[in-house]
């Protein structure tokens, strides 16, 4: 980048300087509003090296042991999310397996049909239900002997 070196206080003009039309469209110009900027060279001291691309930004590279913390940060925070989005569920599904059941999460076991065998805690006995109906992570039917609504959700039993 340093090819073209002049020392400030050799150039007289803009056509002069190397950053012209490169890093500096030349004199002064105006920001938003009107505000007046500068030219970069109103700072300058004589014996300053100009050369195009002076005022380029340096890339900062990180290290890769600081890569390798950045990551890290990520996924702890991408785990203490994913953990709290799991909590929420869970106690959203409990909430709705309550406002349907008296008993909470209902037992069920497999009844070796299309429906499960669920235990009605009001009978204190284990049936075959009959129909079933499975939404948003619950399974709720009714009790075949005494009509007690039950809901089960397997997001519970973890």
């Amino acid at each position: 980048m340093k090819e073209n070196i002049i020392f400030a206080k050799d150039i007289d003009d803009c056509s002069v300087c190397p950053l012209y039309e490169h890093d500096c469209p030349g004199g002064w110009t105006s920001g938003g509003g009107g505000t007046p900027i500068e030219p970069p060279c109103c700072s300058w001291n004589d014996d300053d090296e100009i050369y195009e691309g002076m005022y380029e930004y340096n890339q900062y590279e990180p290290s890769e042991q600081e890569i390798l913390w950045a990551r890290e940060y990520i996924e702890q925070k991408e785990k203490e999310q994913r953990e709290q989005r799991e909590k929420e569920y869970k106690e959203d599904v409990e909430k709705r397996v309550n406002s349907i059941s008296h008993y909470g999460n209902a037992k069920v076991k497999s009844g070796g049909g299309l429906c499960y065998d669920w235990y009605c805690p009001h009978c204190n006995r284990w049936f075959h239900a009959w129909s079933e109906s499975s939404h948003n992570g619950l399974t709720e039917t009714h009790c075949i002997r005494c009509g007690e609504p039950l809901a089960h959700s397997w997001v519970l039993d973890e």
